[in-house]
């Protein structure tokens, strides 16, 4: 079973969760978390692939990540499953999240803020993270908590995305440090 946290996005073409990712890669290179996504195909489904991070984002940068899977720049007809499933890591210890604890984050059937997940625990609690940083437990759940049994034995690598380099700004020196 993978053992680290991962995104499971699916109804999507192999193409398209390319450059999303890439797009992600690059919006949010300089946090450092997305310099080389691991993009897998699960061989069982063409469109179902497997998101890893060789630099494990901090709990607020996967739900964002989450967030922009589902809701991708310049990708009007993008209708993608997107589940997260993100283990608390002991210095992001929150009052509703213990460390240790595995999260299922995916982004609600009825979303129309557009700037949230959706968080179940394995206890089927339901929250909703805002990006504002608050977290408030619901009273009903949308989805029951399930983490999925996927080997990476079970996937094929096709990708690892880095940021593209960004240009670094000429620097002039005053005409006295040339020699």
């Amino acid at each position: 079973m993978v053992t680290e946290n991962f995104i499971l996005i699916e109804n999507v073409t192999e193409p398209d969760v390319e450059m999303v990712l890439s797009n992600l890669a690059n919006l949010y290179s300089s946090t450092g978390f997305t310099n080389r996504i691991e993009l897998y195909k699960y061989n069982r489904s063409n469109h179902t692939f497997l998101v890893t991070f060789k630099n494990d984002p901090n709990f607020d940068h996967f739900a964002y990540f989450i967030n922009y899977m589902k809701y991708p720049e310049g990708f009007e007809n993008w209708k993608p499953v997107v589940k997260g499933f993100y283990q608390i890591k002991p210095a992001e210890s929150k009052k509703d999240f213990k460390p240790g604890d595995w999260l299922q984050m995916y982004i609600s059937k009825n979303d129309s803020a557009y700037d949230n997940v959706s968080i179940v625990n394995t206890a089927d609690e339901s929250f909703l993270f805002d990006f504002g940083g608050k977290t408030k437990k619901l009273s009903f759940t949308e989805e029951k908590y399930h983490l999925p049994n996927i080997q990476k034995s079970e996937c094929t690598l096709l990708k690892t995305i880095v940021p593209i380099a960004q240009p670094q700004p000429e620097i002039s020196k005053p005409w006295w440090k040339f020699w």
